[in-house]
């Protein structure tokens, strides 16, 4: 048994004898994740099986559907709170690190539930290729486990606490990494994968974007996905889709007159009177917040943000809709507005919008808004 050690430039090798190599059965993936976080190496183990300790399993959770949704293309989306190593797909994710070493998280409870074969695997890849690069995917046998493949994918590794530009700056990587996922899919002519919120644990991408980017990028495939989320979106209960022919084409025409090629996905919350509204004559400023960026329509660029900006509200439900927002050519919102302020000397050509910070928006045309989603989730 040996214990490889090293960084890009340099590697060594290291015996293993007697009571060294039932400490690394028993804490080889712990003993990973310390050389790496401490000392910047990796540290590989080969001719040692690692041992798990059955007295501290963590209990089966019996599968629960939280929301199902049909997206465009014919595809259903569904999120779950399950247990992945035993989910009755034909694919399931593993939300990997790089040099593709199992010792954490959702990582290790695939391998370890599914045998040394897949650490095998995956291991000879990187010695015949290098590291798994952010974004990419391969497919690996499933070994114990009752799915046919499992798809190692690497997602972008965030600051614990990361700003608006640190997620700004991933987003490409994570759209990268879920493609990825659903060409593998394509690939080995697969019809069902479970995904997990890719890069929302420990490498700290905001949950509800997570959600968000893998429906939109999944509703471009002619699939089944099953959308399967680990963490705290126990909160969503319900997601419904909006089309409105009508909103649509006033919509598109707005985007005409200002010029504007692209929209931003945003989010608003609203009482649960105002959802058939919305639905139907889409947004009017009567669910704006305080207005202390103007009297229009208001629009957050996530729904944490949303959550603090319409804050007073108590409900035991909470209700958010996703939409396609106009932004334009925009300034600084103020108390008081009643239209977007003049760009200039002439007071007829004015801004399109205002902005409340970094990451809101205020409209006051509710046209310039689209209603995409309904998602009702329940405070916890």
């Amino acid at each position: 048994s040996d214990l490889r050690t090293g960084t890009m430039e340099s590697k060594l090798d290291i015996p293993l004898h007697g009571y060294s190599v039932n400490i690394v059965k028993h804490c080889g993936p712990g003993l990973s994740e310390i050389f790496s976080s401490k000392f910047g190496c990796v540290a590989t183990f080969e001719g040692v099986e690692f041992e798990r300790d059955w007295s501290i399993a963590s209990p089966t959770v019996a599968p629960e559907k939280r929301c199902a949704v049909s997206l465009p293309m014919g595809v259903q989306a569904s999120v779950w709170k399950a247990d992945l190593t035993k989910f009755p797909v034909e694919a399931v994710v593993n939300a990997a690190n790089s040099h593709l070493q199992h010792w954490g998280g959702l990582a290790q409870a695939l391998s370890e539930a599914g045998g040394p074969t897949i650490q095998r695997e995956c291991a000879d890849y990187v010695k015949k290729y290098g590291d798994l690069k952010t974004g990419e995917a391969i497919v690996s046998d499933a070994g114990l486990l009752q799915c046919k493949k499992i798809i190692h994918a690497v997602g972008p590794d965030l600051p614990r606490h990361p700003s608006k530009p640190d997620v700004s700056q991933a987003k490409p990587l994570l759209e990268k990494a879920i493609k990825s996922i659903l060409d593998k899919v394509k690939e080995n002519q697969l019809t069902t994968v479970a995904i997990p919120a890719i890069s929302s644990g420990l490498f700290h991408y905001p949950l509800p974007e997570c959600f968000h980017m893998g429906c939109t990028l999944s509703s471009n495939q002619k699939m089944l996905i099953l959308i399967y989320v680990k963490f705290c979106m126990s909160i969503l209960r319900h997601c419904m889709t909006m089309e409105n022919s009508t909103l649509e084409l006033l919509f598109d025409l707005k985007k005409q007159q200002l010029g504007c090629s692209t929209s931003q996905t945003m989010f608003q919350c609203i009482p649960a009177q105002f959802c058939e509204m919305v639905s139907h004559v889409g947004f009017h400023a009567e669910c704006a917040p305080p207005e202390a960026y103007g009297d229009g329509i208001y629009f957050t660029g996530t729904v944490r943000t949303a959550m603090k900006t319409w804050k007073e509200r108590n409900e035991e439900y909470l209700y958010f809709v996703e939409a396609e927002v106009l932004t334009g050519d925009s300034t600084a919102g103020k108390p008081g507005l009643i239209l977007p302020p003049a760009k200039g000397k002439d007071p007829h050509i004015l801004y399109d919008s205002v902005t409340g910070g970094s990451d809101v928006a205020v409209i006051f045309s509710g046209y310039q808004a689209l209603p995409r989603y309904i998602i009702t989730c329940k405070r916890v």
